[in-house]
């Protein structure tokens, strides 16, 4: 009776708070980002980081563009320990650009997970012109009063200018008999978005290949059986098997003409 009166006045020590050490001496790795480097994007809105660290933790990932400031992107998915962390971003400007993502750890440790550059495009699109005349047919007929043939090319959209090469390739259709020789010419960048050049072709029927190439992607447009100066036609075997029947069917009304003729002078 006395044991059970004097056990609940016994204080019984409760456990004290303890200190936990964590060694950490590992920054923040990545295990992959968006975007990469060395890719090509024709929209990039949203950058992302795969992060990992194992001991104490990511707490922090930023986000650097060419020299901008760098902004913090939010977990947005995982753990601090091996998480995704994202951000959206407005659409860079075409071309290259640089990048870097940092990121630090609940001990402290920082560093570059990630750099590099990559490319944002934009689709490439335009108009190729021949004196003048926008060619939408390879089958156009385009007339020249001079040998002296201009072309040009307008950009509409794409990247810029310094990454884009016009040329103009040429050569005599083929079985065509033409005596007219083979070439090519580049095109100069004389105006924003707009590359021209003019060749003086010897008289004679072409084929040309006029391509815009931004690195990426070309636009074509060939124009078959360009005219250039006086040209004789010589009539397709069809053509002379017509002009063949016409004289056949001639001469036979005139044998019979002759023929009713001379009968009547008889009677």
């Amino acid at each position: 009776m006395l044991l059970g009166i004097l056990l609940p006045m016994v204080k019984v020590p409760l456990p004290s708070p303890f200190a936990i050490l964590v060694v950490d001496t590992t920054a923040p790795v990545a295990v992959v980002t968006t975007p990469a480097s060395g890719m090509t994007y024709s929209s990039l809105t949203v950058v992302s980081a795969q992060v990992k660290d194992l001991e104490s933790g990511v707490v922090s990932v930023i986000w650097i563009l060419d020299s901008d400031t760098g902004v913090e992107l939010t977990r947005t998915s995982g753990t601090t320990y091996d998480g995704v962390w994202s951000l959206t971003i407005s659409q860079p400007s075409p071309g290259s650009h640089s990048f870097r993502f940092n990121a630090r750890n609940a001990a402290g440790l920082a560093q570059t997970i990630a750099s590099g550059t990559f490319t944002a495009y934009v689709d490439f699109l335009g108009n190729w012109y021949v004196n003048g005349i926008r060619i939408t047919s390879p089958s156009q007929t385009i007339y020249s009063t001079s040998t002296a043939v201009s072309f040009q090319f307008v950009k509409t959209s794409g990247i810029a200018d310094s990454s884009i090469t016009c040329t103009i390739s040429w050569g005599p259709p083929p079985g065509s008999g033409s005596a007219s020789s083979s070439g090519s010419i580049t095109l100069s960048n004389t105006a924003p978005s707009t590359w021209t050049r003019s060749n003086t072709f010897a008289v004679g029927q072409y084929d040309l290949t006029m391509d815009a190439y931004d690195g990426t992607k070309h636009l074509l447009m060939n124009l078959y059986g360009m005219q250039v100066g006086e040209s004789f036609l010589t009539p397709s075997l069809p053509q002379w098997q017509e002009l063949l029947n016409f004289v056949t069917l001639a001469g036979v009304v005139l044998v019979a003409l002759s023929f009713f003729v001379g009968r009547d002078e008889i009677a």
